[in-house]
């Protein structure tokens, strides 16, 4: 794709960013440059696809900037709005609606993120998001670091905000911070663990299943 459209490949021994767009002023050409630090392939893969955003998305053609480790696979509400939609854009060309549709028609499980991360060559937080974006089931995938919810990304049926902050020890999240084992599948949990409690009944639950990164 990339000499199609005007874009040329080098990677680079640099720590400070992951990914990087250089645009030739005046005429459609430009280099994306890649860190040989980032050894995953899948987040490589995103990672291209991210600067492909940044160098076709149409209020982007005059950025030309790095894009650090945060700023990629990342749905933050605090992330800059061309970060944001330069991921947006690598999820839905890389996870193509039409590839995802036989794992939308089930309840959502987390074999289904693991067979379109195979299928689609995507981490599992790419996947897990854009299922729970597509998924017409009430779902919501939640991005937890430092004991603490950044981010996350629910479905239109879900509703409900998840909240943000510190985690609740009632959550397999939590545990999974304290090194604790946790279940290799969907187990109920205290609704309010993850829910803001104003509408809900006392004795609410919600089923969850948190997978530890260490990688990342």
């Amino acid at each position: 794709i990339l000499p199609e459209i005007g874009l040329h490949l080098h990677y680079r021994d640099v720590c400070s960013y992951e990914g990087a767009l250089l645009r030739v002023k005046g005429v459609p050409r430009g280099f994306i440059v890649l860190s040989r630090n980032v050894q995953e392939g899948t987040r490589r893969r995103f990672t291209l696809a991210h600067e492909i955003g940044h160098y076709l998305l149409p209020a982007q053609q005059d950025l030309t900037q790095p894009c650090g480790r945060m700023q990629i696979e990342s749905w933050d509400e605090t992330l800059a709005k061309p970060e944001k939609d330069a991921n947006q854009f690598a999820a839905e060309i890389l996870m193509p609606r039409s590839l995802m549709q036989p794992y939308l028609r089930e309840s959502p499980r987390f074999r289904h993120i693991e067979q379109i991360a195979q299928t689609c060559a995507t981490s599992l937080t790419a996947s897990a998001y854009r299922l729970a974006e597509l998924s017409s089931f009430r779902v919501a995938m939640v991005w937890s670091q430092a004991q603490r919810v950044r981010w996350y990304r629910a479905s239109e049926e879900f509703v409900r905000w998840v909240r943000k902050g510190q985690l609740d020890p009632n959550t397999f999240a939590f545990d999974a911070f304290q090194g604790k084992t946790i279940p290799a599948t969907l187990e109920s949990v205290p609704a309010s663990a993850w829910l803001f409690e104003k509408g809900l009944r006392p004795d609410a639950r919600i089923l969850e299943q948190s997978v530890p990164l260490p990688g990342y």
